[in-house]
């Protein structure tokens, strides 16, 4: 019984057609930004690749006369230019999404949508950090860039910083309407989609919170040790009091180090929460108007009596939601009276 339903089901999952709703005429202020945009696709692709190919085509990457410090420089400015060439090159997704409202180029090119976005916000950062430092190399020569140097911590860099992105983002997938077609068998859904982060994650909120606590932690322990050692009269080892001492030198200035990573992530992923989970207020109307099911062309279908149930199921479970091959004979059998 259990095959002859999965059967069913996985026959039926192959007659549901999905659709684009259609999409509304742009305003005045989306055509300008389209206009804007592709320009600096334009300019951006062409300027950023020439200087990459100017830097490739004179060797200027390379060190001369055993000097690297030109050399880092250069190495800087690569990376600036090769991460302002990737943002360019994704622009035009920017620019259609913009004027159909709709992500229409799946889950692997919204992933690198967002690694390219996060990663090329820090590297440009980073990489211009490393030339104002770079101009103190007269009065500290430790503070100079080495060619290693500077590229292991790039590449490190790129690879953490939107390492993951790679797991909180997905396309959501909203179905604004679907009926029954004139066959039957055949379900139509209109659907649209969305490159999101899939939850505004509380994970970081927990590792800033439990940061400040340790940070924090041995101040207070040595307080309660001091007030435990005056009142019950039981000596603490000095050690202790000494470890905790350095404890509260080193915990708040490590924690002041290292809590930008965790407020950094928070920031960015409420940042696409914002900007990519909710819908646009044309998107918002449609989903006003067609979320009301066509009773009469959908007889007794207990799963369609709202589309809210089935507005994000995915796969399996939504497949798994529809009517059984029962319930389909009963329709078709009313439909032919």
């Amino acid at each position: 019984m259990a095959d002859n339903y999965s059967a069913d089901a996985l026959a039926w999952d192959k007659q549901i057609l999905q659709i684009y709703p259609s999409t509304t005429e742009p305003t005045q202020h989306t055509l300008i930004t389209t206009v804007v945009l592709l320009l600096c696709t334009v300019m951006g692709t062409c300027g950023n690749a020439s200087q990459i190919s100017l830097q490739w085509y004179t060797k200027r990457l390379k060190p001369r006369s055993g000097n690297s410090t030109g050399a880092a420089l250069q190495v800087c400015v690569c990376i600036i230019h090769s991460t302002y060439f990737c943002l360019s090159i994704l622009l035009p997704l920017t620019i259609l999404e913009n004027l159909v409202k709709i992500w229409m180029f799946g889950l692997p090119t919204c992933l690198l949508y967002f690694v390219v976005y996060t990663a090329g916000r820090t590297l440009a950062t980073w990489a211009i950090t490393f030339l104002f430092i770079e101009q103190f190399e007269k009065t500290s020569k430790k503070l100079r860039i080495t060619i290693p140097v500077a590229s292991l911590i790039f590449t490190v860099g790129s690879v953490a910083i939107p390492f993951p992105f790679l797991y909180f983002i997905k396309v959501t997938e909203t179905i604004l309407y679907e009926e029954m077609g004139q066959d039957p068998n055949t379900l139509l859904q209109v659907i649209t989609s969305s490159c999101s982060a899939r939850y505004m994650n509380s994970t970081f909120m927990v590792i800033l919170a439990t940061t400040t606590f340790i940070a924090h932690s041995p101040r207070w322990l040595l307080v309660f040790s001091t007030l435990f050692q005056s009142t019950s009269g039981v000596p603490i080892p000095h050690w202790v009091n000494v470890f905790l001492e350095n404890c509260d030198l080193l915990f708040p200035g490590i924690n002041a180090s290292i809590a930008w990573i965790p407020a950094r992530y928070l920031s960015s992923y409420y940042t696409s929460y914002e900007s990519f989970s909710r819908l646009r207020p044309d998107m918002k109307a449609k989903k006003n108007l067609c979320t009301r099911p066509r009773t009469d062309i959908m007889p007794h279908f207990k799963s369609h009596s709202s589309i809210e149930i089935l507005q994000y199921k995915q796969g399996v479970e939504r497949t798994n939601s529809l009517p059984d091959n029962k319930s389909l004979d009963e329709a078709g059998t009313k439909r032919r009276k």
